[in-house]
């Protein structure tokens, strides 16, 4: 069983477990894993992501400096948090949108009773919020208990909300 330590719904995690299945499906071979064929993958990963492998190292100082935005200022990168909770009281704001939903599935489980659950987005977009459904036998039933992504800026930016 994977304990994941990043989230796989976000554009990052989708490319990490792009990558590992691709390694699991196409080239894993009864033995394991052929080291000529990770490599080739993991060389075209580093590509797709605008890595030129053949350049120097990427300097930690270019990996801290601010992004330029449409209009010139500066964009600082956000970290994005996931709270899980009903309107009105949080459970735990996590890393991960899997550790929060986890945290609300468990909820359901001790607090409601829920015999199981599943999640569904409260918005046609992706990384928007998602809404915990819980079901009792054949009932199912939309509950108050939501993960939400919450953008935590490094610093005040001015022209953030602009």
């Amino acid at each position: 069983m994977h304990h994941l330590k990043f989230d796989p719904a976000s554009p990052l995690g989708q490319r990490i477990v792009g990558l590992f299945n691709q390694i699991k499906n196409d080239i894993e071979d009864g033995d394991g894993w052929n080291g000529v064929d990770v490599v080739e993958a993991l060389l075209a990963w580093f590509e797709a992501l605008g890595i030129d492998t053949d350049a120097d190292a990427i300097a930690a100082a270019s990996i801290a400096s601010p992004i330029p935005g449409p209009n010139g200022h500066e964009r600082h990168e956000r970290m994005v948090v996931y709270r899980a909770g009903d309107r009105s009281v949080p459970f735990g704001t996590y890393s991960t949108r899997a550790a929060a939903q986890h945290h609300a599935e468990d909820h359901a489980r001790t607090v409601l009773g829920a015999d199981s659950c599943h999640w569904e987005p409260s918005e046609p977009e992706p990384d928007e919020e998602q809404v915990l459904y819980v079901h009792y036998g054949r009932a199912e039933c939309g509950t108050c208990i939501a993960v939400t992504p919450i953008s935590v800026q490094e610093r005040y930016d001015l022209d953030a909300d602009a």
